[in-house]
C-alpha cells in the first residue's frame, strides 16, 4: 500500500505496465472479465450487458496496450480504459491499482506538498493463470504501425465516393433501411472523411488451440459493399477507418459484427478522433455516437455532426483543431442505453467542453425503450415520430454565446 506522502508517476507506470497488461488486468478486473481475457481475440458475452459476441481483448495488443472493444459499450484503447469502465474507476484510481500490482517504486511528496485522497483499492494477487497468460502473449506476434497503416491506407484508397453509381447501396440503406433523406452534395458527402468501398474483404478472427497450443487465424468470409468513415484527430490525421458492411441490397451484411474499426497503428491514438459528417452551421456542431443517428440528426435539423462511433470515444473527444474558432455551441445527441453508458459518456464530454468555454446541449431521444431491446437513438426517434420528435434548435441560432477562456 502507498503511504499517504507517496504517489505513482503516470509515466513510471505506463512504462512499467507496458508489455505486462496480461498481468496488470488479470489483478485487478471484476471476475466477469477472466473468461474473455483467457480468450483473447474471442467474441464473447459484455459482462455488462450480455449477448452472445459482444465483447473481447484485441490479440495483437494485448500484451503492450490491453485495448479491447464491446459492440454495445464502445472501443478501450488500453488497458487503463479497460479498468476505469470495468471498475468504476477515474484514471487515478487505475494507475495507483496497476502501479501496486506491477510493484512499481512510488515517488515521494515533498514536505509541505498536500496529497490527495488516496483511492483505497485494495489491489490482489496476480494469480496463476494470469503469469501463464503472460507467457503465453509474449510469444504472439504483432502488426507493426507501418503494416497497419498500410492495410488502413489500401481500404481506403480504394474507397469511392457516396455520390458515385456504385455506392447505390449505401443510399438504399440510408434511406430505405434507415428512413434518412439527405439531400446529396459534395460537401455532404465528403470523400475526405467518407467512402464506399463496393467489395470490401471481410474477416473474422478464429482461435485453435492444439496440444495446447492456442493459435490465430484470419479467414475472408467473402466480400461486401461497404461505407466508410476516417477517424482523424484533433490534427485532421486519417488514424483509422470504421466499416459498416451491406449487402447489395442495402440491408446489414449477414455477419457477426458488420460494423469494424481496423486496428490502429500502435504509435498513434484512437482516443479523440472523430468522424465528420457535416460542417457546424452558425456556430453550433452536433456530436453523437454512430453515423446514421448523426444523419439522423442532420436531416431532421440541417446542422452538421460528428460521429464518434461508441461511448468510449464520446468521452475522450477532441475538437479539431479547425473548428476551435469555428464553433461556440455543441450539441450531443445521446443515445439511450439500459446500461446508461450514453448519458455517462454524454455527460462526461459536456463537463469537459463546458471547462473548456463552449456552450452544450445534451438531447436524449424523447420514446422508452422498447422491451427486449438494449437502447433507442435518435435515428429510432426519426423512424418513428419523424422531425417533429426533434427539439426545435432555432433558439441556438439566435445568439453565439461568449467564449470563456480555458
Amino acid at each position: 500500500m502507498l503511504k499517504d506522502n507517496e504517489y505513482f508517476e503516470s509515466d513510471a507506470v505506463k512504462e512499467a505496465v507496458r508489455g505486462r497488461w496480461p498481468l496488470a488486468l488479470g489483478s485487478l478486473l471484476p471476475e466477469g472479465f477472466q473468461t474473455a481475457l483467457q480468450k483473447p481475440g474471442k467474441q464473447m458475452p459484455c459482462p455488462f450487458n450480455g449477448g452472445k459476441t459482444r465483447f473481447r481483448f484485441f490479440r495483437d495488443t494485448l500484451n503492450e496496450r490491453g485495448s479491447a472493444i464491446c459492440n454495445c459499450c464502445g472501443a478501450f484503447s488500453d488497458g487503463f480504459e479497460v479498468l476505469m469502465w470495468a471498475n468504476k474507476w477515474d484514471f487515478r484510481t487505475a494507475l495507483e491499482a496497476v502501479g501496486e500490482s506491477l510493484q512499481v517504486q512510488p515517488k515521494t511528496r515533498l514536505t509541505g506538498t498536500p496529497a490527495k485522497p488516496r483511492s483505497n483499492v485494495v489491489v490482489p494477487e496476480i494469480p496463476r493463470w494470469a503469469k501463464n497468460l503472460q507467457e503465453r502473449m509474449a510469444k504472439v506476434r504483432t502488426v507493426s504501425p507501418e503494416r497497419a497503416r498500410s492495410k488502413i491506407l489500401s481500404a481506403w484508397n480504394e474507397g469511392l465516393a457516396l455520390t458515385a453509381p456504385e455506392a447505390a447501396p449505401f443510399l438504399r440503406y440510408l434511406m430505405k433501411d434507415r428512413g434518412i433523406r439527405l439531400r446529396v452534395s459534395s460537401k455532404l458527402f465528403d470523400t475526405e472523411h467518407l467512402r464506399f468501398h463496393p467489395a470490401l474483404p471481410y474477416y473474422e478472427e478464429t482461435i485453435q488451440e492444439v496440444d495446447g497450443v492456442e493459435t490465430s487465424k484470419w479467414s475472408c468470409l467473402g466480400d461486401y459493399p461497404a461505407f466508410m468513415g476516417a477517424l482523424r484527430n484533433a490534427d485532421g490525421e486519417l488514424v483509422t477507418v470504421h466499416r459498416t458492411y451491406l449487402t447489395p441490397e442495402g440491408r446489414k451484411a449477414p455477419v457477426e459484427s458488420a460494423r469494424k474499426m481496423m486496428a490502429a497503428p500502435s504509435d498513434m491514438e484512437v482516443n479523440g478522433c472523430s468522424i465528420k459528417l457535416g460542417d457546424p452551421v452558425g456556430g453550433v456542431l452536433g456530436l453523437c455516437e454512430g453515423k446514421e443517428t448523426g444523419w439522423a440528426a442532420m436531416s431532421a435539423t440541417g446542422i452538421g455532426v460528428h460521429s464518434l462511433v461508441n461511448t468510449s470515444l464520446m468521452a475522450g473527444y477532441q475538437v479539431p483543431l479547425v473548428l476551435k474558432d469555428q464553433v461556440h455551441t455543441f450539441i450531443i445527441w445521446q443515445d439511450k442505453d439500459v446500461s446508461k453508458a450514453g448519458e455517462e459518456a454524454a455527460n462526461t464530454l459536456k463537463d469537459r467542453l463546458e471547462v473548456e468555454g463552449f456552450k452544450v446541449f445534451v438531447f436524449e431521444p424523447p420514446m422508452p425503450i422498447p422491451e427486449g431491446e438494449k437502447s433507442v437513438d435518435w435515428n429510432d426517434v426519426l423512424k418513428t415520430q419523424g422531425v417533429l420528435g426533434f427539439p426545435d434548435l432555432r433558439f441556438l441560432r439566435r445568439s453565439a454565446p461568449v467564449r470563456r477562456q480555458a
